[in-house]
């Protein structure tokens, strides 16, 4: 009971800082004596109230169960993780006081050295254990108070110091890692096309303990770190292209009973790998983003790593893309696997100048969704990494410019494929809204035969509960539809004549007036459009290539629009150049 009224006591003075008591960047002197003054007294009097308790209570309480954590019944677990959110609250607290206090007043709140030790002693200690019985796989919520508490630990050596020593520091580092693998993979299953992660609270414990390590690491520990990442990476992407099932050319020549007796013949769901793929690759993205808001250290660290982990990131989606260790390209793992590497690839495209990138490196970047669409199978699962491609390539022609100066064409042909797979997505729905009508007919006739009403009667009611099913599927077809793209939309805003090129932004024009043209008679996988409510959302889109080009190009398009569809095509771009004209273009008249 003391113990449990201890902890309320500390967490309920609060741990994290007050909003309204920071300031921005410092500047205003008067609101930063404030805070000092309102905040200060009142952590020092709080501290002094709790730091004994911490050294008296908490610390022995966790010591004590700690031993008893590897096996034992949940009512000492859950005494353990109240003691261990108690030492965390402490530690906050502390760090609140150190950052608010006056100067001669810090020394006051400094918890103990070994107090600090043993805290950080018994949370490394109950996390040790990997094992499938393990603290991490059973009690994920104990595990996440165990994280806080290294967090708030090395909040505290910031905000008052000493440093933390680089082993200690990366010792914690490997720490928080290798809890966030074993809890990855002991889920092994993601959501919504994302890669298997840690229950919410521990998830949450692990990205705030991350971002406080690698604020203080230097640049040998978070070089180490790129490298652990990309290692890890490399090993995946080795085992995918060297071992059968996950590599497509070794026993090619073996028969299909060969095959199935050596086993080979199981379906591979490709969760493993996405689950081992789960913390190099988290670990990686939160690398990339703490270059934007770090030191010079870390600067230093991105720009000596980042073209080696830019080509390692582009390996791994690619290796998603194709059949083997991902599973089926399309599916949920592959998915995943492939959002999050273009999801770091974006990151580092965007930083521009601060972290330098070959020119080499940019063009493999923007040829890479040429791999990726080809697994886009349906707007339904698809749309989030649809939407990544879009992005990559918008933050590659904004901030990259120099680099795609000589590599512009393979811009254009991303582009194009990316309009494939949206008019591969229409006409997919119109095979299956005529598979659906077919389907609905023959229920309607097998229905009219067998029952004795009257034929007009349910003939009218087929086809009134037919129109509101197929109404209901079209709407949210369409929405997707727009949803895609409108992620295009930025794509074709970037390509101006600046840093595209006239004609290049004629051959996206003319990809674009292709891709709206079609009709539901050929419904094919190159014969059908995005469809009108896509075309609609694009158009905005359309309309920024036209700013790009002039009536020269306008003609040229014209007459190039000759054979197959050409007729149309003229008619399509004719009506986008009005509409243009009409609608968007400034001629400087009032």
């Amino acid at each position: 009971g003391l113990l449990t009224a201890a902890t309320n006591g500390v967490a309920s003075l609060g741990c994290e800082r007050d909003t309204n008591a920071m300031v921005d960047d410092g500047n205003d002197i008067k609101e930063r004596d404030d805070a000092v003054d309102r905040v200060g007294p009142a952590s020092t009097r709080a501290w002094s109230a709790v730091g004994s308790l911490r050294g008296a209570t908490i610390d022995k309480a966790t010591g004590a169960l700690a031993k008893l954590a590897r096996r034992s019944p949940p009512a000492v677990t859950d005494a353990l993780a109240s003691a261990l959110s108690g030492g965390a609250a402490s530690a906050g607290l502390a760090e609140l006081g150190i950052v608010y206090s006056k100067r001669g007043e810090r020394s006051r709140i400094v918890p103990e050295p070994d107090s600090i030790r043993r805290g950080l002693q018994y949370a490394c200690g109950v996390l040790r254990d990997c094992s499938e019985d393990g603290w991490i796989v059973k009690y994920p919520s104990g595990a996440a108070k165990a994280i806080d508490l290294i967090r708030s630990t090395v909040d505290v050596f910031s905000a008052n110091g000493p440093h933390l020593t680089p082993t200690a520091h990366a010792v914690l580092l490997a720490t928080v890692l290798s809890t966030y693998d074993v809890s990855a993979r002991h889920v092994k299953y993601g959501e919504d096309d994302r890669l298997p992660s840690p229950p919410r609270d521990l998830s949450v414990a692990l990205n705030r303990a991350m971002g406080s390590l690698l604020h203080g690491a230097g640049k040998r520990l978070l070089g180490a770190a790129y490298r652990y990442c990309i290692d890890q990476m490399r090993a995946h992407d080795s085992s995918h292209r060297s071992i059968y099932p996950f590599g497509k050319y070794v026993f090619a020549d073996m028969s299909e009973a060969r095959h199935e007796e050596l086993g080979f013949g199981v379906p591979y769901d490709g969760w493993e790998t996405a689950s081992s793929l789960a913390a190099p690759l988290w670990c990686m993205h939160s690398l990339v983003n703490h270059t934007g808001w770090g030191g010079k250290a870390a600067r230093l660290a991105a720009t000596e790593h980042a073209e080696y982990a830019c080509n390692t990131l582009m390996d791994c989606a690619k290796m998603a893309s194709e059949r083997g260790s991902c599973g089926e390209p399309g599916e949920s793992p592959s998915r995943a696997v492939a959002w999050a590497a273009v999801n770091a690839l974006t990151t580092v495209a965007g930083r521009g100048k601060g972290t330098p990138l070959s020119s080499r490196c940019c063009s493999r970047m923007a040829i890479l969704p040429q791999s990726i669409c080809e697994g886009l199978v349906s707007v339904d699962s698809c749309g989030s990494l649809f939407a990544g491609c879009c992005a990559l390539l918008s933050c590659l022609l904004r901030r990259r410019t120099v680099e795609l100066k000589r590599c512009s064409a393979m811009y254009t042909i991303s582009c194009q494929y990316l309009l494939d797979a949206m008019r591969r997505w229409n006409a997919r729905d119109i095979e299956e809204r005529r598979a659906r009508g077919d389907a609905t007919e023959q229920a309607k006739e097998a229905e009219i035969e067998a029952a004795a009403l009257s034929d007009d009667a349910l003939t009218r009611e087929w086809q009134r509960i037919t129109a509101i099913e197929e109404r209901e599927s079209a709407d949210a077809f369409a929405r997707k539809m727009r949803v895609a793209a409108t992620h295009m939309v930025p794509v074709y805003e970037s390509a101006n004549k600046g840093k595209l090129g006239t004609i290049y932004c004629q051959h996206l024009l003319a990809d674009a007036i292709t891709a709206c043209t079609g009709s539901a008679v050929d419904a094919k996988a190159t014969g059908a459009s995005i469809g009108a409510p896509a075309e609609r959302a694009l158009k905005p889109g359309i309309f920024a290539l036209m700013d790009s080009v002039g009536d020269r190009e306008f003609q040229q398009l014209h007459m190039a629009f000759v054979s197959g569809q050409g007729g149309a095509r003229r008619m399509i771009l004719k009506k986008f150049i009005d509409e243009y004209r009409r609608t968007h273009k400034f001629d400087g008249k009032i």
